[in-house]
């Protein structure tokens, strides 16, 4: 992802959790996120629809209604209703969906088009996808609030966060990444990596990525 953008998405976070009063917490409602989007005008409310009214996605937003459609198992887990599993994974589709809906994300519905306007509108899905996962990492896992000095695991910052570990890992190589920029360091090659470079300039060839002397 380019770099100016990744800043710019943890700088919109951070300020939609500065701006909604959950600057410091570790695990915001995300409920509660839903409401504040309603009080700013960004969307017109919610619905909790029925599982089959939406077979491919756990919830998904109408930039043109302005309605945010939620499963009743992702509103369950959300809420921590019934004692419903899943809580992180619910927790991290609406933050998506935040995302969404803050970086104006549109939806093309078009009929009859081009195969080369299908292909643009596949490609711009798929980076509106990855904005918004982006986003929701910085959402629910603030940088301010992970200390990458005490080396903490997925399963660490999946607790602390109530996020899944899948998740947390992401976002932990998401802030490795941003440290290692804003220090001008290089990124450790893995040992694999480096063993099979070193046996190649053992044999002659030139190698210019290895970092020791």
């Amino acid at each position: 992802m380019n770099p100016l953008l990744e800043e710019q998405l943890e700088t919109l976070a951070d300020k939609t959790r500065i701006r909604w009063g959950m600057h410091n917490q570790c695990c915001p409602d995300v409920v509660t996120m839903i409401y504040k989007l309603k009080r700013e005008g960004s969307i017109i409310g919610y619905a909790v629809v029925p599982d089959r009214e939406l077979p491919d996605e756990e919830a998904e937003f109408d930039p043109h209604t302005k309605l945010l459609k939620l499963r009743k198992g992702t509103f369950y887990a959300a809420n921590n209703l019934y004692n419903c599993p899943r809580k992180p994974r619910a927790r991290f589709t609406i933050a998506h969906e935040v995302g969404h809906i803050l970086r104006c994300h549109k939806r093309i519905r078009h009929r009859s088009i081009s195969d080369k306007k299908i292909e643009k509108i596949v490609l711009q899905t798929r980076i509106d996808e990855i904005e918004a996962s982006r986003f929701a990492g910085a959402l629910l896992m603030p940088r301010h609030l992970i200390d990458l000095s005490l080396n903490p695991t997925p399963a660490e910052i999946s607790f602390q966060f109530l996020v899944s570990e899948a998740a947390a890992s992401i976002r932990l190589d998401q802030l490795e990444r941003l440290e290692r920029r804003r220090s001008g360091l290089k990124r450790p090659l893995p040992e694999s990596v480096r063993e099979y470079l070193i046996e190649a300039r053992s044999r002659g060839f030139k190698i210019n990525s290895l970092d020791e002397e």
